[in-house]
Order: structure tokens, then C-alpha cells, then sequence
């Protein structure tokens, strides 16, 4: 009884988890939402002490790390993360190019990782410890490509993709394969490698081939550029692209004016724990929409 009325309570360690991200550099963008999705997650569980963990709750403790869109650097936050942080588990990594090494690190150490858009299957293949929210490249290119088909009823379409970049890449052969498959024709397939920025030779061929669309399976730092010379030189199809697009970036480009893209998930969804989740967020960030990426960490 005195042991009980005269010890100190024990100290309740947090629970840490590593979050993953652009934080600085050309997609810093996604980094913020990433990071603001992460923080708004974990508010609720916090002030209610944190996670209820064999009768304890233990608060959560995020720990950020800014792969500056650098697999490399990517790899050594999340090896620091793991043995220095000691970290519970990885979350973020939205992009493919940084998931994939990081998931082998993870799955190595036996470390819970979950990316919030990594769309290659690279990034899960063979792994039990590494996990996805969102659709794969080979789903995306698929239904692109029957919407393309089906919906806008074209029988020949065009390819302008980054060759250096898996998610690009990979999404561009699915639809080629996809597209042809249904009897449509890809009568032109035209690479180019990361840091381009004049696609003019490229899209010269395209409005040579009779193409009556373009699919643009790349991310939003270079489909305005493309948008734009497509348009400059009087290519006036409909433009169609991937999740790498970025509604939030893009929408308001005249250049993309009646474009399509594929998207895992949009705020005009009528889910009811959706729109609770839209309400906390706007009223969290100043009205701002979270799309994709922030309900994805979520």
C-alpha cells in the first residue's frame, strides 16, 4: 500500500513513427500535404492521451524526414529512422521512385511501412511488411486506356512519357498494351528522359501519326510544359494523364482544359467518414480541399 500510494508513475514512452516525404525541393507541395494529413491523423488520438496500447495509452510522436526526391537520401532517412529514431513503422513515401528502396529497407528490418500513392508494384511485390492505399501503375494504365476506348471511342492513340522513370514508364506500357489490345492502335510512343523541357521533336511525330488522343503519364512539373507546346503547335486533342497530375496544380491551366485523369480518390465523394474527414482538414488549413495524397496518409 505504500509502495502504491508513494511511487512515481511509471513514465508511458511515446510511440514513434517515421514519416517520409518531400519536404523541400520541386514537389515540396506534396510534402506539406503529406505532412498536414500526417499531423490532423493523429490530433484527435493525442489529446484523447494518445493509443491505447495493453491498457496504456501511449502517445504518437511523428518524426519527419525530407527525401528531397532523392531515392538515395530516402534510403538513408529511413535507415536512420530505423536505428537510430527507432521508429514502429513508416508511412508517406508518395512517390514510386522513393517507396520502392525504401520498402526493401523496411521489409529487411521488418518494419511496418504503408505508402500513401506509390502506384509501382515494385513497391509491394513479395513483401509482407509493406503495403499501399492506392490503385497500381498497371490498374491506372488499364483504365485509361478502356476509357479511351470505351468512353471517348478513339481508335488511335499517342504516348509522350519520361523513359528514365518507372512510374512513367511503366504506366505508358500498360496503356500501350491495353490500348492495343482492345483493337485500338498506339501510332506513336514517344520516350524522353527525366529534365527535359522541350518536347517540341516529340510532339511534332505525335501530330504527324493521325493520333486522336495523347496520353501524358507523367507528373505535374512537366504536363503544363507539354500542355503548352502541344498546344502551340496546334494539337487540339484531348489530353489524358495519370495520378501524377495533381488537380490541385493543374486545374485552373487553360492548356488542360477538358483533360481526364485517373484519380484514387476525389473530395466529391458522398462518403460519410470522407466528408468528416474534408471538414476536419478545411478547418484545420484555412478551407483548403485535401485531394489524393492527403487522404491517402490520412
Amino acid at each position: 500500500l505504500v509502495a502504491a500510494c508513494g511511487a512515481p508513475a511509471a513514465k508511458v514512452e511515446p510511440i514513434q513513427i517515421g514519416v517520409i516525404a518531400p519536404l523541400t525541393g520541386q514537389f515540396v507541395e506534396n510534402g506539406i500535404s503529406t505532412r498536414q494529413a500526417a499531423e490532423l491523423a493523429i490530433k484527435d488520438l493525442n489529446a484523447q492521451g494518445g493509443l491505447l496500447v495493453n491498457g496504456v495509452r501511449r502517445p504518437i510522436v511523428l518524426i519527419y524526414g525530407d527525401d528531397q526526391d532523392n531515392p538515395e537520401i530516402a534510403s538513408n532517412v529511413a535507415k536512420r529512422m530505423i536505428n537510430q529514431d527507432k521508429v514502429v513503422a513508416l508511412v508517406g513515401l508518395p512517390f514510386s521512385r522513393m517507396a520502392i528502396p525504401v520498402a526493401n529497407i523496411a521489409e529487411q528490418a521488418r518494419i511496418p511501412m504503408i505508402s500513401s500513392t506509390s502506384t509501382n508494384l515494385e513497391t509491394t511485390a513479395n513483401k509482407k511488411y509493406v503495403f499501399r492505399v492506392t490503385f497500381t501503375d498497371p490498374f491506372q494504365g488499364s483504365v485509361m486506356a478502356q476509357f479511351a476506348r470505351n468512353d471517348l471511342k478513339v481508335e488511335r492513340a499517342a504516348v509522350l512519357y519520361d523513359e528514365a522513370s518507372d512510374y512513367n514508364r511503366g504506366i505508358a506500357e500498360v496503356f500501350k498494351q491495353e490500348f492495343t489490345a482492345s483493337g485500338g492502335s498506339v501510332v506513336a510512343f514517344e520516350p524522353y528522359i527525366t529534365g527535359e523541357t522541350d518536347f517540341r521533336p516529340n510532339l511534332e511525330r505525335i501530330k504527324a501519326s493521325g493520333a486522336q488522343v495523347l496520353f501524358l503519364p507523367n507528373y505535374y512539373t512537366e504536363v503544363p510544359i507539354q500542355a503548352e507546346q502541344a498546344r502551340e503547335l496546334g494539337i487540339d486533342l484531348p489530353l489524358l494523364g495519370g495520378d501524377g497530375w495533381d488537380i490541385k496544380a493543374l486545374a485552373a491551366l487553360p492548356a488542360l482544359d477538358g483533360s481526364f485523369i485517373s484519380q484514387s480518390w476525389h473530395p466529391d465523394t458522398a462518403n460519410p467518414p470522407a466528408q468528416v474527414f474534408i471538414k476536419a482538414y478545411q478547418a484545420a488549413y484555412g478551407g483548403a480541399l485535401p485531394y489524393d495524397i492527403e487522404a491517402n496518409t490520412y
